[in-house]
């Protein structure tokens, strides 16, 4: 996976291990709140470097000028956004990418934005620590496929 990439995960993980110590269940369920947003962010983030990464290496830079402008405005990355954005750029890429993501996988995208947009609006969220760590898991190992599609 890019470098860059690879920096964003470790700072989760530690964040991630950080919080998992945690004893008060307030603080530890704020904390999570905090880190589904990250973990959100991180989804969006990835996604925009490794397409970035990819053109860059085959567009011209007014092309990939405009690419880059196109991604920067992407956020909150569900599972039926990244499909179609990988379809954008090869419906292969789209279609290798559905069959291969598991309903666990899609799952964490779709959760993981939905409970970012619960969190940044005031609204009332469930999600505990563990499972926003299955979430992650899960997110990891999709981002890992999309790494290996677009290669």
């Amino acid at each position: 996976m890019n470098q860059r990439i690879t920096s964003e995960k470790q700072k989760l993980d530690s964040l991630f291990k950080t919080i998992s110590v945690i004893k008060n269940q307030e603080m530890k369920s704020h904390l999570t709140k905090y880190l589904c947003v990250k973990v959100s962010c991180f989804v969006d983030n990835a996604l925009k470097i490794l397409l970035t990464d990819y053109t860059s290496k085959l567009c011209h830079p007014n092309i990939l000028n405009f690419i880059n402008i196109r991604l920067k405005k992407l956020i909150n990355l569900k599972e039926e956004t990244i499909f179609q954005l990988l379809g954008s750029f090869n419906p292969d890429w789209a279609k290798d990418f559905r069959k291969k993501l598991s309903d666990e996988q899609k799952n964490a995208f779709n959760s993981v934005v939905a409970n970012r947009h619960n969190i940044v609006h005031g609204g009332s969220v469930d999600i505990t620590y563990v499972r926003l760590k299955d979430y992650y898991r899960d997110i990891i190992t999709g981002l890992e496929i999309i790494d290996n599609l677009i290669a």
